[in-house]
């Protein structure tokens, strides 16, 4: 771990040369992930979001029009509003596109740094031999965790370890019975550790985004295995992985025979599904236990493709739920509005050939008559608009459209609410917020119609990892084991959540009241630019 250590100060060191010798405000690494996406791995300073300083997305499509050579990038190329405020505010205006080569590196990484006016040529010199210093610091550090890590590679020499250990014949084939059986990740990553019985092992499972589905979030440095893998001293891991789309073997010391983490990805034909993690383990572990631990990818495999196709389902189900609303809403509009605007027009037509005919009263009467069907033709408008998404949420946000709904449904029961928590001004995309606002809405409707509660508390929190709304009662609660899969507001509910990429709990006592939250991880929310 001092080496790795040593890595990471080498590496700022670096990073400090480009900021001092170039006049730079801040310099990012860039990584090209299996994903087809750009995430930045390292910049400094450290206490500078790389996002206020440029988009990956504009500086990866520069740098290929620009066919990996040094460019320069102005601020108004830049697409994302927020980049572009968030420039300005630091003084940046423009952005230096600068890739590392090497025959591992296969152009998956850039520096990205950025100052307040064009780079000079002597600036420019200066970016390309640090690149090349990082290039040549990355290439050996890949060929090390090559040979280091070279443990399941499809070679057909490992055939004679597929066999696992005659205590656990018994139990072959378990962990796939499982997931058809329809068992969780977290039975998954339990009954695995005890299918290979190594002590003190743990069983870690994570989808494409490192959102742990099964295991101890403290398990690895606090952080899901992708994100610790995305640290400066683990990215040649990370590069072996997903360049042979096998496991990896990290060996948590410089005797990598001793003791470390094998890191398997989930890969689909085409994309990376999740990642499976057991640590601590050793090499010869490897080998032994091989044909339990390609069980459990393929089970944990299963489980991603099942919930994948579920929110599929649940995602077409809403599409199908739009198109009857527009179905509902055309009718409506031929129905009524159009008829509406006929009649108007009658009206106005007539008021003319009266007033033409100098019959000022019986003028006046028709433009009353007017006015009315006006009336009636706005009110159906809005009504039609507050249908597809309500006032509040279009232009307040969240939390001020659950407390109208909250106000509506509530209230004419006599039962007092609270909107609690410290999400106070927060805007997501249409679709997030949306089913957000309906799984909330059937949580508060079944309050006021089913639980005699006389006060409704809703939570908003925000903590950085997960947003989460709870509406919880003080009524007489429900015995949830009778209540799970056969309520049809429980099910709507749960889809909501399951639709955003997120997860729906219930938890009620009989005679104590309920609790419903919904919990969506952060990094699936999509914040509305209001553009």
């Amino acid at each position: 771990m001092d080496t790795n250590r040593r890595r990471g100060e080498n590496l700022e060191s670096l990073f400090l040369d480009v900021l001092e010798s170039t006049g730079s405000k801040v310099c990012v690494l860039y990584r090209k992930n299996a994903m087809g996406g750009y995430a930045p791995v390292f910049w400094l300073p450290r206490e500078q979001e790389p996002a206020h300083v440029a988009s990956a997305s504009d500086l990866a499509s520069h740098l290929r029009t620009m066919c990996g050579q040094f460019s320069e990038m102005d601020l108004a190329t830049i697409k994302d509003r927020h980049v572009r405020c968030s420039m300005e505010s630091y003084g940046v205006t423009t952005i230096a596109c600068v890739p590392l080569k090497g025959e591992q590196l296969k152009d998956r990484y850039f520096l990205s740094p950025g100052k307040d006016c064009h780079y000079l040529l002597s600036e420019r010199e200066s970016l390309v031999r640090c690149a090349e210093r990082l290039s040549s610091s990355l290439e050996q550090a890949t060929l090390s965790a090559r040979i280091r890590s070279d443990v399941l590679s499809g070679d057909d020499s490992l055939d004679a370890h597929t066999t696992l250990p005659r205590r656990d014949k018994s139990q072959r084939h378990s962990l796939l019975t499982l997931a058809v059986k329809g068992g969780s990740f977290q039975d998954l990553a339990d009954s695995a550790k005890e299918v290979l019985g190594i002590p003190g092992c743990r069983v870690t499972i994570e989808d494409s985004n490192g959102l742990l589905l099964a295991g101890d979030a403290n398990d690895v440095d606090g952080t899901s295995a992708s994100h610790w893998l995305s640290g400066f001293p683990w990215l040649p891991y990370l590069d072996l992985m997903e360049d042979s789309r096998h496991a990896v073997y990290v060996p948590f010391s410089s005797n990598a025979f001793d003791s470390g983490m094998l890191v398997m990805p989930l890969f689909g034909q085409k994309n990376l599904h999740g990642l499976v993690s057991v640590y601590p383990i050793s090499r010869d572990d490897v080998l032994a236990y091989k044909g339990a631990l390609d069980e459990l990818c393929f089970a944990a495999l299963y489980l991603m493709r099942r919930r994948e196709a579920s929110r599929s389902h649940i995602l077409r189900r809403s599409l199908d739920s739009v198109e009857n609303e527009r179905a509902r809403i055309a009718v409506e509009l031929h129905n009524e509005t159009s008829q509406n605007l006929v009649a108007l027009k009658v009206r106005l037509a007539t008021a003319r050939h009266v007033l033409a005919k100098g019959l000022t009263e019986d003028a006046v009467g028709i433009l009353e008559d007017c006015s009315r069907i006006s009336d009636e033709i706005l009110g159906g408008v809005n009504r039609l608009a507050t249908d597809l998404r309500p006032s509040e949420l279009a232009y307040l946000g969240l939390r001020q459209a659950i407390e109208a709904a909250a106000e509506a449904r509530l209230s004419r029961k006599s039962m007092s609410f609270s909107v609690v928590g410290n999400a106070t001004d927060v805007h997501f995309s249409a679709l997030q917020e949306s089913m957000l606002l309906s799984g909330v809405i059937e949580a508060l409707s079944n309050c006021a119609q089913h639980s005699h509660a006389s006060h409704v508390e809703v939570e908003m929190n925000d903590d950085g990892s997960w947003f989460t709304v709870s509406v919880r009662d003080d009524g007489q609660g429900f015995d949830t084991g009778l209540s799970e899969g056969t309520g049809y507001g429980l099910k709507s509910m749960s889809d909501c959540a399951s639709a955003i990429g997120g997860y729906f709990w219930v938890g009620s006592t009989p005679g104590v009241g309920a609790n419903v939250r919904f919990s969506v991880p952060t990094m699936y929310l999509e914040e509305d630019d209001g553009e």
